[in-house]
């Protein structure tokens, strides 16, 4: 995943290429300038390098410090009953290793 500093973009690039794991599932890339992104992106690197604790994040939920416990939070607000009655669906495929 480079990273540029100076207009501080990012890209995730996929990391599956084994060829029988990448038909059951695919790596999510993005490219962006999004300093809201970019930003918590060097935090992640900084706490995986040991230069930096984890402070918490606002968009990237990040394993294995807060991405299980937020992500569980987000399935229950999407599953819980709406007033108008409707009804709704959600699919998500995880590894939760704990």
């Amino acid at each position: 995943m480079p990273i540029a500093f100076g207009n501080m973009s990012i890209l995730g690039l996929p990391a599956n290429y084994h060829h029988r794991t990448a038909r059951i599932y695919t790596d999510f890339s993005l490219l962006t300038s999004a300093p809201e992104l970019t930003e918590e992106v060097a935090i992640v690197f900084n706490t995986l390098t040991g230069l930096a604790g984890y402070p918490g994040l606002k968009k990237l939920m990040v394993a294995p410090f807060d991405l299980s416990e937020r992500l569980i939070k987000l399935i229950e607000r999407e599953t819980r009953p709406r007033p108008s009655g409707e009804t709704g669906a959600h699919y998500c495929q995880t590894e939760f290793r704990r």
